[in-house]
């Protein structure tokens, strides 16, 4: 009989009911304060930075910047431009995270947990009165085809295409120049994307143009009744085809299906088709204003001894040796604790190392041959100097070793020898697993990608793709172990 593992990874998808965001907040004691100083610390100085000025050292890493808590100034609130978010409002943002950055969501805290970092970000925030008005959200008019026109004709009477562009794609002519208040060039929102940080249901969009995004140029929408609020929200609804973006919050549950007999080492080995799939969100690192890589689908199967990952993602486009400095491997990480209590998803802490399995196309492509610039430059010229020539084993008159110095006279590109030039088109299939011989994987459970008691942060990070689809299932890269590419 099949048996499987139950595994939580943590890149999911919950959705909050309007209950849970509407409980009411513990008070605030001193203890409260503590817990949440002790989560900050582990959870969220790693970007926010430890007093909150959004200079972690992840910071530098991360486009848009983290918050810096100590100026007051929160995008995301239910409250009028200018004024502090409630409790609620944080709350939510902690809960959900913001699509389009590299704020998780924590739903995997619990309440408790979550309500006292809301009361340590106020303290640092100096948050010590409560606002004094909310924005009420009414109840949504009908999405019809009438309201969509009219929500069209107020999108661009309102100049929301100056920014977010005709068509909503966030290329309108104004759409360079924009900067927060902090200096920071920002990206418009392209809607067909639907990666909304505030959220994108309804009631979330009309939260947004009501209140504005505080920090940004994104003002409120103001002088515009409910009713053509409403007519606004469901004509941006309409260009984003109804999608609904969420972020990773450390929810999602991963299944490793027992199977019987040699682990597929394949990635198109059919047996895969019996492995129950889990689709894994997928969290921006550094925001690009167009086509994003919004998720992941991972397989998991093991044999008691062996785990194996099948890992798949949209992208027709080809995959480069990234040995030029404007090309970027196709690429996927999965990272594991490597003690009891699970450390940060970035790549571990002090004191709590970890290991992480790292895939790469082009290493992949290396092991059939070694792809170097003479690959990409077929008919380039080398120039060589004295004290340039160790790569050849040569030791110049100086006795000083260096590299060579390479002029483009052009050529075609290569072809590659086993490979279509078009290998990068179509479906791809990589494998990730983890024999006999390596690090034994407990039973238990996989949270916020973590397994077992020893979960595996972070998870999953290929390269930005687009169409199509790759499917990774990825070998531990250690002492030259070798991998399958099979298009």
């Amino acid at each position: 009989m099949d048996r499987t593992v139950s595994c939580l990874v943590s890149l999911a998808l919950v959705l909050l009911t309007t209950a849970a965001l509407a409980a009411p907040p513990p008070a605030v004691t001193p203890a409260l304060l503590a817990q949440g100083k002790a989560l900050y610390e582990k959870q969220c100085a790693v970007c926010h930075g430890t007093e909150g000025k959004g200079n972690g050292p992840a910071a530098d890493f991360l486009f848009p910047k983290p918050r810096d808590f100590t100026s007051g100034v929160f995008k995301l609130r239910s409250t009028p431009l200018g004024e502090p978010p409630t409790d609620a409002d944080l709350f939510r943002t902690l809960t959900r995270g913001l699509p389009g950055s590299a704020m998780p969501g924590f739903a995997f805290l619990s309440e408790t947990e979550r309500w006292a970092l809301v009361a340590y970000v106020k303290q640092l925030a100096s948050i010590k009165v409560p606002p004094e008005e909310v924005v009420a959200i009414p109840p949504e008019t009908p999405a019809t085809l009438a309201s969509i026109e009219r929500g069209r004709k107020i999108y661009f009477e309102a100049g929301c295409d100056q920014c977010h562009g005709p068509e909503g794609r966030g290329d309108g002519p104004q759409a360079k120049e924009l900067e927060d208040d902090w200096g920071t060039p920002i990206f418009p929102a392209n809607l067909p994307l639907a990666r909304f940080k505030g959220g994108g249901t309804p009631q979330d969009l009309y939260r947004t143009l009501a209140t504005g995004v505080d920090g940004t140029p994104m003002p409120a929408v103001e002088g515009l009744p409910p009713e053509q609020i409403w007519d606004l929200v469901h004509y941006v609804r309409y260009l984003t085809g109804g999608k609904i973006v969420k972020q990773p919050d450390g929810t999602a549950m991963l299944e490793a299906k027992r199977l019987q007999g040699p682990l597929p080492a394949q990635p198109l080995d059919p047996r895969w088709e019996t492995v129950p799939a889990t689709t894994i969100p997928l969290m921006d690192l550094w925001q690009f204003p167009d086509k994003p890589l919004e998720a992941v689908t991972v397989r998991a199967a093991h044999d008691g001894a062996s785990l194996v990952l099948l890992l798949t993602w949209k992208d027709y486009s080809a995959a480069p040796d990234a040995l030029r400095h404007q090309d970027f491997a196709d690429g996927a990480a999965v990272q594991w604790s490597l003690t009891p209590e699970p450390p940060h998803f970035t790549m571990g802490e002090p004191g709590h190392p970890v290991n992480i399995w790292f895939w790469r196309y082009d290493f992949q492509r290396d092991l059939a041959e070694h792809q170097d610039l003479e690959h990409v430059y077929p008919g380039m010229a080398v120039d060589w100097y004295p004290y340039q020539r160790a790569k050849a084993g040569v030791v110049g008159p100086t006795g000083r070793a260096g590299s060579h110095v390479y002029h483009r006279l052009g050529g075609r590109q290569p072809d590659v020898p086993g490979l279509s030039p078009q290998c990068g088109a179509g479906p791809q299939r990589y494998a990730l697993w983890l024999p006999h011989g390596a690090a034994a994987v407990p039973a238990g459970c996989l949270r916020n990608g973590h397994l077992g008691r020893r979960r595996v942060a972070g998870g999953l990070s290929p390269q930005p793709a687009h169409r199509g689809q790759k499917r990774h299932a990825a070998h531990p890269w250690h002492h030259g172990a070798s991998g399958v590419c099979h298009l």
